[in-house]
């Protein structure tokens, strides 16, 4: 009978736990099927920053076909599920909609600042991970467990810019302007351009702002930075916009040394669309150059992307393209670490894991930890050299000094 009553305590355990292994790896997750993840991406394709959107693009659907023809993760081959937002905060809030309930994704990949604001809530509410290529202190503060910032944080970077003038340059007493967009992308450059000359007992001069998508008109924005007599002028602008800038500035003989308050314009188009006024235009610098082939990660790059990737998108040698390239490859890394049956907790706790990733040097290192979803900024400084046609180095790679980081990010 004690034999008995044994193997049936024993049977009953059994299916317990046959149960419950059916509850934690049998249950259905949004967006994962035996053999795919479906990845959600909504990027500008068309209207405002139509071309940077297709650097993007290109880039992510080159490393997603390279991971697929290597098996994917786990098994599962990675689905990519792309809309155009035209970088519209609407048109985003729509497509989110649409990718979570109709196409069900398991996680969603967001280009741009603008767009991501409206996505804070349903990413905690529908609980998919947020991955956004953009940043804002209000995409960051207060800590949401599925929304990561992939960039690091725009006001620190801007600050660092004020860093690279102060101990680089050694300027110890410098007039500041900042040009700025008048939304949340270029509201950080202004923050962080008023922290960093607050900390260096700069003086800011002039602070004009334009809208996004305007004729791109800066007449009076620098005749306005002329009269103020700036020593320096930090840009918070999309490279377009920054490209019209220098040639007004170069119209105007403006006498300013003329420096981007973050990588996005780092983007080499804007030599060839600013021409000579591009000269000893100044940008810190989040990715390695396409023209650094001693790097391993751009070597490799550079050799996948020539089968998988088109031609003429690679020939113009984009910050955009780049810089996806390394946001992907962290991303593939994190569904690695996910686990064989990843879930959205998995996910998060997988990207929470990754520490100093720089994708074979491509990028500046992305740390995640369980409390903070951004990394502190690493940049180095390039030059732009009509002679080349292209940034040239002239500074290593820098890190915020500590307290000047914190102050940024409050």
């Amino acid at each position: 009978m004690d034999k008995l009553k044994h193997i049936s305590i024993g049977l009953i355990c059994f299916i317990f736990f046959i149960w419950m292994g059916g509850v934690t790896y049998g249950a259905e997750v949004r967006g994962i099927t035996s053999d795919s993840i479906r990845i959600g991406f909504s990027l500008p394709l068309t209207k405002v920053l139509a071309r940077e959107g297709r650097q993007s693009l290109a880039a992510s659907n080159a490393y997603i076909n390279y991971i697929n023809d290597l098996g994917g993760i786990n098994g599962r081959k990675i689905v990519l599920i792309v809309d155009d937002s035209q970088l519209d905060p609407g048109i985003a809030l729509g497509i989110w909609k649409k990718q979570v309930t109709n196409d069900k994704i398991f996680a969603h990949f967001l280009w741009g600042t603008p767009p991501a604001t409206v996505l804070m809530k349903p990413a905690m509410e529908d609980q998919v991970p947020l991955l956004i290529s953009g940043i804002a202190k209000s995409l960051y503060t207060p800590f949401r467990k599925y929304v990561f910032c992939f960039h690091s944080p725009y006001e620190a970077q801007t600050a660092t810019c004020t860093y690279y003038i102060h101990d680089v340059l050694k300027k110890k007493d410098a007039k500041i302007a900042i040009l700025w967009r008048n939304d949340e992308y270029g509201k950080t450059v202004l923050n962080g351009g008023r922290i960093g000359a607050s900390y260096y007992n700069y003086k800011i001069v002039a602070e004009p702002s334009y809208i996004l998508g305007q004729a791109l008109d800066f007449t009076a924005e620098v005749m306005k930075i002329k009269q103020a007599k700036a020593d320096f002028v930090l840009l918070g602008a999309e490279p377009g916009a920054v490209a019209s800038f220098l040639r007004e500035a170069k119209n105007q003989s403006l006498n300013a040394t003329i420096i981007a308050g973050f990588s996005p314009i780092s983007e080499r188009k804007i030599i060839s669309m600013a021409g000579d006024a591009a000269e000893n235009y100044i940008a810190p610098h989040t990715t390695a150059m396409f023209k650094e082939t001693n790097i391993p990660g751009l070597k490799k790059m550079l050799e996948i992307s020539k089968k998988y990737a088109p031609a003429d998108i690679l020939a113009e040698e984009s910050f955009f393209y780049l810089v996806h390239w390394h946001f992907f490859a962290m991303m593939i890394e994190g569904l690695k670490r996910a686990g064989t049956n990843p879930t959205p907790d998995s996910f998060v706790q997988g990207l929470e894991s990754v520490k100093g990733f720089t994708a074979e040097g491509i990028g500046y290192p992305i740390t995640f930890t369980p409390e903070r979803h951004y990394s502190n900024p690493v940049l180095y400084f390039g030059k732009v050299d009509m002679k080349t046609k292209d940034f040239e180095r002239v500074t290593d790679w820098l890190t915020t000094p500590q307290d000047l980081f914190e102050q940024s990010i409050k």
